[in-house]
């Protein structure tokens, strides 16, 4: 969506996604919206009971099933 939304073609792959990211994320801001959920006040303690509740209930979820209590954390911990 980078090239269509925000008219990103140069660069490689990575430095697309990159880009397409950082706009996203001032187009978002610009809306006067948050991007992190520390900004919500959602820490490590809200984000290891999320992962808890995942590893406890034994699901995983997503397109091919493969986001575990493990992987949540890793994305939650990441957009804090």
């Amino acid at each position: 969506y980078g090239e269509r939304v925000f008219g990103i073609t140069g660069g490689s792959e990575p430095e697309r996604v990159d880009k397409a990211i950082e706009k996203t994320e001032e187009f978002y801001r610009s809306l006067g919206l948050t991007t992190r959920l520390s900004e919500e006040n959602i820490g490590n303690e809200t984000i290891e009971t999320i992962a808890k509740r995942f590893n406890d209930r034994g699901v995983a979820f997503g397109e091919n099933q493969n986001v575990t209590g493990d992987v949540a954390r890793e994305i939650l911990l990441a957009c804090s």
